[in-house]
């Protein structure tokens, strides 16, 4: 009974140090992928802070620069280099959905508040 008690804070300690906020599909894909990648790197001596990587790619803008940094941490390999494509098309996608939602939410702002038609 005491163990499963531990369990259960433990769990709720990790979702507090996730930032106490649900991750998107998005967050959730890249940090698989970095850890699929980092297991399988031959350099597997050091492991990464996945979390810490996935936060610093989604603020960096540039492609180039995302590409770079990718390389530099896993390697020049083709798994890599999959990586780096699939997250930069897969945060295009998001960005835009995101954009499209501020602007649904902005439209019906708009609709709400719009002029009053006199007759």
């Amino acid at each position: 009974m005491m163990r499963r008690k531990r369990t259960e804070d433990e769990e709720k300690l990790l979702k507090l140090l996730q930032g106490m906020k649900p991750q998107d599909g998005f967050t959730t894909w890249c940090e698989q992928m970095l850890h699929a990648l980092n297991t399988s790197a031959s350099n597997s001596s050091s492991s990464l802070d996945v979390a810490t990587i996935v936060a610093y790619l989604k603020e960096v803008e540039s492609p180039y620069a995302v590409l770079d940094f990718i390389r530099s941490y896993l390697g020049d390999t083709v798994e890599a280099k999959e990586f780096a494509k699939q997250f930069l098309e897969r945060r295009a996608k998001q960005k835009a959905n995101q954009q499209r939602q501020q602007q649904q939410v902005r439209l019906s702002a708009a609709r709400n508040e719009g002029p009053c038609h006199h007759a």
